[in-house]
């Protein structure tokens, strides 16, 4: 009889026979593995086999031997069921190791997804590291950067700043950022830019964008300075943002100012070197004459008032062409050791009468003051000029101070100041508490014929001079004023070792001339200067043979009976000059000495023609006085004797 089990297990059976046929069709698609196709077989062989024995349980009755073939059945119970328990364990195996597998995949893959984890943190964080290494690149560079640089965005609000900019401008970089970039500009631009930005972002009106321009900025102080403003624009998270590069023009403008007092000074130069000559002969017909005719009348008793004032108006005359020259010529002068403190005790006594008499005078001296090599007579000069223009800067009255003290220059003021190098000076200060000067007139007030005195005053070269001179003797000049704060003159002179040359008391002017019987050949292109020397020379009691030009002056040495004892002549002349005729008489008459006159200043042109065999160089304009000294020590020194007698 069959039970519920066994019908359970042919169900069961023909089930694993069904899906037998179906893993057949499942193979034929490859859609199962080799595991899967194992079970499948060994259940559809248990099922085969379970059959099997049911049927020989349903035919037992009809066989012979029952209890044999009973025993055969349990044999065979038993051998299925260690089949279907080894399938069991078969199947559960499969799994297990199919699960193992599937672990170790996984471990793999993890694994393998964890190497590529950690190679793309090590990416990132070298990607992080380079990010940190360029914008510390990029902040260095931003930072040490000449220019100024900030970044605004499109309402005027300021982001970032550099220190450049916190240097320019005097702000520091927490009152800079989020604050409105035009508190850095000055009127019109302060109230206007705005106005500017609004206009750019409804129009797109760029007045500076993409374009570079010299503008002003105003620094903390109140101050402005010059500066180029350069400005590009870029969009950011739907924003426009703006970059200003700013550079500081103070420097630049500086050394163009300089630049042109230079070529000013240069070309004022040539012209004063060609006016000087023609002027200077002029002048010494005029002074010449004046002084003989003043002569004359005091012998006669007669006033003289009248060519008393030419002589001295012909005077001012040859003391404005220095000037003009002194400020012109960058050729040194004489100098000599001196001391400054010295300098200033002697000319207090020439300084006080050049003052009212509400204006007073106080000298504050340094003990110890270091030695300068200058020349005394210059520096005398400008300080008088300094004096001079102190005093009208106070028309209510007031104090001028001239004080001196040693100092040092460092390469901090050196670098402001071109015309300055670091090292040790002796400084001599003018000082006044009149009524000081602005940035402008300060800038021009060494400007020559510029000044702020009102009418009734001269305009000159005063301060002009004053810088003349401090540059030829090797220093430096600064101005320090402001409006109603007086002002102050500062001449910066080189310290050199060593004592200050001893002073001589000048020897007093004489009127008494030193004349003679020689012959003395007169060279020179201008008649009136002919005529005038001629006439100062016989009057002395010499010889005199006139020549017009250098060639001249030749035939008139060849031809002349008599020896001509001296040879004057005019440096510069058409044709042949002195400096060659100076040579060809020192070739063909080497006895004969020759004094050379010139109306230039330039030390070059004088010092060529000391060495082209003239004995001295007479400086035009000159004085009866100055001419016939000068001849007369240069025959004495080429021995001709002096003789009794005249014409």
């Amino acid at each position: 009889m069959m039970t519920a089990i066994d019908v359970t297990i042919i169900a069961l059976v023909l089930w694993a026979l069904w899906q037998l046929r179906r893993l057949h069709s499942k193979l034929r698609e490859h859609k199962f593995g080799s595991g899967s196709r194992r079970v499948a077989i060994g259940l559809s062989l248990i099922g085969l086999f379970y059959i099997a024995d049911l049927a020989l349980m349903w035919i037992m009755p009809h066989i012979e031997n029952p209890a044999v073939a009973m025993q055969q059945m349990s044999w065979l119970h038993l051998n299925l069921a260690w089949v279907l328990m080894l399938c069991v364990i078969a199947l559960v195996a499969t799994g297990f190791v199919r699960n193992i597998r599937r672990l170790m995949s996984h471990a793999l893959q993890a694994q393998d997804s964890a190497r590529r984890y950690q190679e793309l943190l090590a990416s990132q964080r070298s990607a992080l590291s380079q990010l940190r290494d360029s914008q510390t690149r990029l902040k260095t560079i931003l930072e040490t950067a000449f220019e100024g640089i900030l970044r605004i965005d499109d309402h005027g609000t300021v982001l970032n700043v550099n220190a450049a900019i916190v240097t320019m401008f005097g702000y520091s970089e927490a009152e800079l950022v989020g604050s409105n970039v035009k508190r850095l500009m000055p009127s019109p631009h302060h109230e206007k830019h705005d106005g500017y930005l609004e206009n750019y972002r409804r129009g797109g009106v760029a007045r500076i964008i993409g374009k570079g321009r010299d503008l002003r900025g105003r620094r903390k102080d109140g101050s402005e300075f010059p500066l180029h403003l350069a400005v590009t624009e870029y969009d950011l998270d739907d924003r426009r943002f703006f970059t200003g590069f700013i550079t500081d023009l103070s420097d630049r403008v500086r050394m163009e100012r300089q630049l042109r007092q230079a070529q000013k000074r240069e070309a004022l130069g040539r012209l004063a070197a060609g006016v000087a000559h023609e002027f200077n002969n002029m002048l010494t017909v005029i002074l010449a004459y004046a002084q003989k005719l003043e002569s004359r009348a005091l012998d006669a008793g007669e006033p003289s008032t009248e060519l008393t004032q030419i002589r001295e108006a012909a005077q001012r005359s040859i003391t404005f062409v220095g000037e003009l020259l002194n400020y012109s010529r960058s050729s040194a002068p004489d100098v000599k050791s001196t001391d400054l403190n010295r300098l200033i005790s002697e000319a207090d006594t020439m300084l006080r009468p050049l003052l009212d008499a509400n204006v007073q005078l106080q000298t504050v001296l340094a003990g110890g003051l270091g030695t300068v090599r200058v020349n005394p007579d210059q520096i005398k000069q400008a300080l008088v000029n300094l004096v001079i223009n102190a005093r009208d800067a106070m028309p209510d009255g007031g104090c001028v101070t001239v004080e001196t003290a040693n100092i040092r220059l460092d390469k901090n003021y050196a670098d402001v100041h071109v015309d300055a190098t670091p090292g040790n000076y002796v400084l001599l200060a003018v000082s006044d508490t009149g009524t000081g000067m602005d940035e402008v007139t300060r800038e021009q007030a060494f400007e020559p014929f510029f000044s702020t005195k009102s009418g009734g005053h001269r305009v000159g070269l005063g301060l002009s001079t004053v810088q003349g001179i401090v540059r030829q003797n090797g220093g430096s000049l600064g101005v320090y004023s402001e409006p109603g704060r007086g002002s102050t003159f500062k001449i910066y002179l080189p310290r050199v070792a060593g004592k200050p040359a001893p002073t001589g008391d000048p020897q007093p002017a004489g009127d008494e001339r030193v004349g003679g019987t020689e012959s003395i050949l007169i060279v020179d292109d201008e008649v009136m200067i002919r005529e005038v020397a001629r006439d100062m020379l016989e009057n002395a009691g010499y010889q005199c043979v006139l020549a017009a030009d250098g060639l001249e002056a030749l035939e008139v040495l060849a031809s002349s009976p008599a020896h001509i004892d001296l040879v004057l002549t005019d440096l510069v002349m058409p044709g042949m000059g002195g400096v060659e005729l100076a040579e060809k008489i020192a070739e063909r008459y080497p006895d004969t000495p020759v004094i050379c006159l010139t109306g230039y200043t330039e030390n070059g042109l004088i010092g060529h023609a000391m060495e082209s065999h003239c004995r001295t160089a007479l400086q035009k304009p000159f004085t009866v006085r100055d001419l016939l000294r000068t001849v007369r020590g240069v025959l004495d020194v080429a021995g001709s004797a002096p003789k009794d007698g005249s014409e």
